[in-house]
């Protein structure tokens, strides 16, 4: 029975797996009954790569290990352990498949057998490289046996084995080394598929082609790779066709959406044609994204519909499940809040029912937490959140787990519980490094790195965002990259300010304030630049980063560079309309228009910056602005005194304090807009104390009923041993309280103080002994 095993084998490349399954182990049996061990081994080695070919990983891998398990030792043996390091690719520990294939290399260079010797190292390398770039070292040592193993078919003159080893390079290059490396790989893969003459192979390198020319911002070439892989598989009637068409349509939908559109219904309408329906629920899941994309939500709907009719007769339950999620998601997108959530229930209990895939639950999961967010519950979106976490923690899914608790994170973080937010975020970060997802990893530091920036823990804000930002920086996510930079750009500010850099000092500030502020101006400026190569817009991300450029200029007196910098920032945010944003850096503006003496410039900034405040309804932004509007240098500018007044310095408001973008220092990026200070009722502080005279207990006094007027409580409420944080003082109203402590008792105050000195005794003390060294310098 010889014949049926390359019988099986030409049908494995022909990607007909069922019927080369069949065939292989049909001709196992014969063998078998032969005796013929090694034939055996040879016909299993098919059934395992036919299983996996049809995507039944863990069937594959427990049909290799039994037979491997029974198998005599010998070359039928080694074989076997091969097939089982090549099942369990993506499954699991690998500690025993590597163990294996190493045992197989040695036991084929004992008995000569070359090319099953270098189809060993193949497997080895693929192993080594299967946690791609979250184990570089492991790259680099899988990329380095696929290249001999490549040397060795060469060697062989077996172009087959050297195609083999050279699929498994492209990608390894591209993550170890560069793209334009794995480029180059897969042009000499193509050489090979073309002398071959093997058009599955062709199609196959041209689908890496066109994905490594995307990661290059190819997007023409890119597209060209894509539609020639995509009509190769289509004309070979392949199950590739459906994957090929995604990677072509999501190439052209920023170019040419309605080709995009018209591919899928004219692939679609073929497919029907054909009865092939299971390629046709993929192919109607990608219209359906097409669609919304596009915005004809009732024609994804009547799309989607159609399909899960179609899921649910081939019992394609993820498929179903994650049509349902998409759609439930478009709901909540257009605010039907109850039709998403029912939508997203059902599609949970399905998946749930079913057994099924982590990574649609995990988008159930967060389609039903943020209808509960959109529903202004964020208890209850917590208490879910928990609840779909405690279910991926007994389901043993360690990913879902971890995704759950990230969003456990976000809400902690809304709900302003900064303890358990880090924990959150920390535990999630924890169980994605072990489970090698370097990009979700990353996400999770990030967070940490924003929760601690709301906590006003600035350094280690930095820190986290820069471990974050590394790791994007590997895996090319651009965007992400910036947004570290942003982050860590606007807490070095943070961090340079509590260090001592300020406006208002003269002398040099402390190094570790320098440092800080050039960390700050790096960091601002690195994301900038990034953001001019990069292929994709982010005009919001490049306004803020303009704004965080702007206020370390600021801090170093480069007033005038930091206003050519807001200028832009406004402008991005005027064409965005996002219009609390723009009066931010109005705000910012100000501060620069006064140190430069152009008064009515900051003005009218000043004034700008209300009225968009107002069209807001932001009341907080609205009193900040109002703040700025009552200080003497403005009001002289709009009322015109009958008396001529003498030339004087201008005054800067806030150049003796903290500048108004950085009175937000608790606040993340989302939240920045939304920040402000706390409306003060106007009530008056008395007559100023006569400092040269004057006892503890009138100082004490007179602090308490500032502190009084600045949080509007009630005198006796106020303890002098209780931090006034802690009794309703916001950073903002802590500036405020510094003005207003230093005007009435006739003493100039660090800017740091309510930090510094935290409490009614704190501040006492400092002013008394403030005086006396004035009085010793007099």
């Amino acid at each position: 029975m010889e014949w049926r095993r390359p019988q099986a084998e030409a049908l494995l490349g022909c990607e007909r797996y069922g019927e080369a399954e069949t065939e292989a182990r049909t001709a196992a049996e014969s063998f078998r009954s032969a005796g013929d061990a090694i034939g055996a081994a040879d016909a299993m080695r098919v059934v395992v790569k036919s299983l996996l070919g049809q995507g039944r990983r863990d069937e594959a891998l427990a049909f290799a290990m039994k037979e491997r398990d029974e198998a005599e030792k010998g070359l039928a043996l080694a074989k076997l352990q091969v097939s089982v390091a090549e099942a369990s690719l993506g499954i699991g520990s690998q500690t025993q498949a590597v163990a294996g294939v190493k045992e197989a290399r040695r036991t084929f260079a004992d008995k000569g057998a070359a090319a099953m010797e270098a189809a060993a190292l193949r497997a080895l390398a693929a192993l080594e490289m299967d946690r791609g770039d979250a184990d570089l070292p492991g790259l680099e040592l899988g990329l380095r046996h696929a290249e001999e193993a490549k040397q060795r078919a060469v060697e062989l003159n077996n172009r087959r084995l050297e195609a083999a080893c050279l699929l498994l390079m492209v990608d390894a290059a591209g993550l170890h080394k560069s793209a334009e490396d794995a480029l180059l790989v897969a042009e000499e893969l193509l050489d090979v598929a073309l002398e071959l003459k093997d058009k599955h192979l062709e199609a196959c390198t041209l689908s890496k082609l066109s994905a490594w020319n995307r990661k290059l911002g190819d997007r023409d070439r890119s597209i060209s790779d894509a539609e020639e892989a995509w009509e190769i598989y289509r004309d070979l009637e392949s199950p590739q066709e459906p994957q090929a068409l995604r990677a072509l349509v999501e190439g052209l939908l920023p170019v040419d959406p309605r080709r995009a559109r018209r591919l899928c219904n004219e692939t679609l309408a073929r497919l029907r044609e054909k009865g092939d329906k299971l390629a046709e629920i993929e192919v109607t899941r990608l219209l359906v994204e097409v669609l919304l994309r596009l915005g004809h939500s009732q024609e994804a709907a009547s799309a989607a519909q159609d399909c899960i009719l179609i899921c649910k007769e081939t019992g394609a339950t993820a498929a179903q499940a994650a049509l349902m999620v998409r759609l439930a998601r478009a709901r909540l997108q257009a605010g039907d809040v109850e039709k998403a959530k029912v939508m997203a229930e059902n599609a949970w209990e399905l998946l749930d029912d079913a057994k099924a895939a982590r990574d649609e639950k995990a988008d159930a999961m967060e389609v039903l937490c943020d209808a509960q967010i959109q529903s202004a519950d964020l208890e209850d979106a917590l208490a879910r959140a928990n609840e779909f976490r405690n279910h991926f923690a007994v389901a043993g899914d360690a990913r879902g787990q971890a995704k759950a608790m990230l969003r456990c994170a976000q809400l902690q973080l809304e709900m302003t519980d900064y303890e358990a937010a880090f924990q959150s975020a920390q535990k999630a970060c924890n169980i994605y490094h072990q489970e090698r997802q370097k990009s979700e990893e990353a996400d999770a530091r990030l967070l940490c790195g924003k929760v601690l920036w709301r906590k006003g823990d600035h350094k280690a804000a930095v820190n986290w965002a820069e471990r974050a930002r590394t790791a994007y920086r590997e895996l090319e996510q651009t965007e992400d990259e910036v947004a570290c930079l942003y982050v860590v750009s606007e807490n070095a500010a943070r961090l340079a300010a509590r260090e001592g850099a300020s406006l208002e000092n003269p002398e040099p500030a402390p190094r570790s304030a320098r440092d800080a502020l050039e960390k700050s101006l790096k960091s601002a400026e690195a994301g900038l630049k990034l953001l001019k190569v990069t292929t994709s817009a982010f005009p919001e991300l490049h306004g803020q980063l303009l704004c965080a450029r702007a206020q370390a200029l600021t801090f170093k007196h480069l007033f005038s560079e930091a206003l050519v910098s807001l200028d832009e920032a406004v402008l991005r945010f005027r064409e965005l309309e996002e219009y609390e944003l723009e009066a931010n850096a109005l705000l910012l503006a100000c501060d620069n228009l006064f140190v430069l003496n152009r008064t009515k410039e900051a003005g009218e900034a000043a004034e700008e910056a209300l009225m968009l405040y107002q069209h807001c309804q932001d009341l907080e932004g609205e009193q900040r602005a109002r703040v700025m509007l009552k200080h003497p240098s403005l009001m002289a500018t709009s009322r015109p005194s009958a008396t001529p007044m003498a030339p004087m310095a201008p005054t800067v408001p806030g150049a003796d304090v903290t500048p108004v973008w950085l009175q937000q220092a608790d606040a993340a990026p989302e939240e920045a807009a939304a920040a402000g200070a706390t409306k003060a009722v106007q009530r008056s502080a008395g007559p100023a104390l006569d400092m040269s005279a004057v006892t503890p207990e009138a100082v004490k006094a007179k602090v308490r009923d500032i502190v009084a007027i600045v949080t509007d409580t009630d005198v006796e409420d106020i303890h002098a041993e209780t931090p006034l944080m802690e009794a309703g003082l916001t950073s903002n109203t802590a500036i405020y309280l510094r003005d207003m402590m230093s005007k009435e008792l006739g003493t100039n105050l660090p800017m740091t103080l309510v930090f510094d000195y935290p409490t009614i005794t704190d501040m006492t003390d400092l002013v008394q002994s403030t005086v006396a060294a004035q009085a010793i310098k007099n």
